[in-house]
């Protein structure tokens, strides 16, 4: 790995890169995704849960917990619930977000797709939005 990389992108890389092939392997690769979006989403729009994530005083029996009842009640796979709780576990669960889009982008390459994020100094119009991404579509 290079040398330039932080820990944490280390880490979120190799846990991803572990959890990505654990869904190939089992074959629920477009589950695990949507468990993972459907958790993304959760993280970005629940300040208490990002805080409760992010907070490195929490006890790992209460984090478990959580992870667990979350999973539960989001009907998550159990290889995605236990890949939560192992993040729990080595207590790496505050790089949840870091790994989540990691192993995101990851599905997202291994089908060939490619995100991108357009910023503009004007609102675009319709025609305009579809136009780029025609372009963009004709570039890949």
């Amino acid at each position: 790995m290079s040398s330039n990389k932080s820990f944490s992108n280390e880490t979120a890389d190799r846990y991803a890169r572990a959890m990505f092939e654990i869904a190939q392997e089992s074959k629920n690769i477009q589950m695990v995704e949507s468990n993972a979006k459907d958790l993304l989403q959760v993280y970005n729009q629940d300040k208490n849960f990002e805080n409760f994530i992010t907070n490195p005083t929490q006890s790992s029996t209460i984090q478990k917990e959580i992870i667990n009842k979350i999973s539960e009640k989001m009907n998550f796979l159990p290889i995605f619930k236990n890949f939560l709780s192992i993040l729990v576990f080595k207590k790496i669960i505050f790089f949840l977000k870091k790994i989540i889009t990691t192993l995101l982008k990851m599905i997202l390459s291994q089908r060939g797709e490619v995100s991108a994020k357009l910023i503009s100094s004007k609102k675009l119009t319709e025609q305009e939005l579809k136009s780029i991404s025609l372009e963009l579509s004709n570039v890949l």
